[in-house]
């Protein structure tokens, strides 16, 4: 009688733990955003859905091409942390921290043509984001990149101009026929 009940209390403790792990089709993952999937948000998806675009249009040339590989080093990487504030009108912004891997940063997002006055955009994102890392001993080093981009937000992101730098090297770009026309300067980093 004593094995019998010994038995039964371990497979009763073995089906307790499996139910524990069990999940349902139809429950989300912890980073889940869809039924029975599991998705980590990327700034990517923050910036469509802000937007209500699928996703960016970058112009072809070298300024477009840097602009939408930048953008692409942060944006579709998985968050880790997000804070902050937005609105949710016709014509709306939003601002947000957030933290990817050793990355921080900040973005900034404006859709509507009386915010944009004066701009030739009806839409504008301002990116600003660091790279921390630690080397013994104990130095810290960073690195960043600042990024403005201007445009119109129907059915895609269509960039028209925009700006970024890095601690070397400071562009702006106007966009002609889809082409990226470049103004750039590159300095020194400062020690």
């Amino acid at each position: 009688m004593k094995h019998q009940t010994l038995l039964f209390l371990t497979i009763g403790v073995i089906f307790f733990f499996i139910l524990l792990n069990f999940k349902l089709p139809n429950e989300a993952g912890i980073t889940g955003m869809a039924a029975g999937e599991t998705y980590a948000v990327t700034l990517s998806d923050i910036v469509s859905k802000f937007f209500e675009v699928p996703e960016m249009q970058f112009p072809t040339g070298s300024c477009g091409g840097i602009a939408r590989e930048l953008y692409g080093n942060i944006a579709y990487k998985p968050i880790d942390v997000t804070s902050g504030y937005g609105t949710s009108e016709a014509e709306r912004i939003a601002t947000m921290n957030f933290g990817i891997e050793r990355s921080i940063g900040t973005i900034d997002m404006i859709k509507g043509k009386t915010l944009m006055q004066g701009q030739e955009a009806d839409s504008m994102i301002s990116l600003r984001t660091e790279t921390v890392i630690r080397i013994p001993p104990d130095n810290i080093r960073t690195t960043s990149y600042k990024m403005n981009l201007y445009g119109y937000s129907s059915g895609f992101f269509v960039i028209t101009r925009g700006s970024f730098s890095t601690p070397t090297l400071e562009c702006s770009f106007i966009t002609q026929n889809s082409m990226a026309v470049c103004d750039c300067q590159a300095k020194p980093a400062d020690s």
